[in-house]
């Protein structure tokens, strides 16, 4: 990735989904917010809701293991058994 910009597919401020109902909508910032500063994971949320609020989306990715919530963050697993070793006394 040689550009920032390239990462943030959107500025901060553009309303990115709207509720069906078109009374609620999301910036790209509550998104990232959503997805707790993981960008990649705000991108793929963004492609993939349909109907649903993101909210309950990462809450099935929480169910199915799509994602892992560690130190007040989200990484990816994309479904895969992921081991967390412990660094911090190394």
């Amino acid at each position: 990735m040689n550009n920032y910009k390239d990462y943030f597919k959107h500025p901060l401020d553009e309303k990115v989904y709207v509720t069906d109902d078109g009374e609620n909508f999301y910036t790209y910032e509550e998104v990232i917010n959503l997805a707790k500063g993981n960008v990649q994971y705000a991108n793929l949320l963004i492609e993939r809701v349909n109907g649903q609020s993101i909210e309950t989306l990462i809450q099935d990715d929480l169910i199915e293991g799509e994602i892992l919530y560690y130190k007040q963050q989200y990484l990816l697993t994309h479904g895969e058994d992921i081991e967390i070793i412990n660094t911090e006394n190394l």
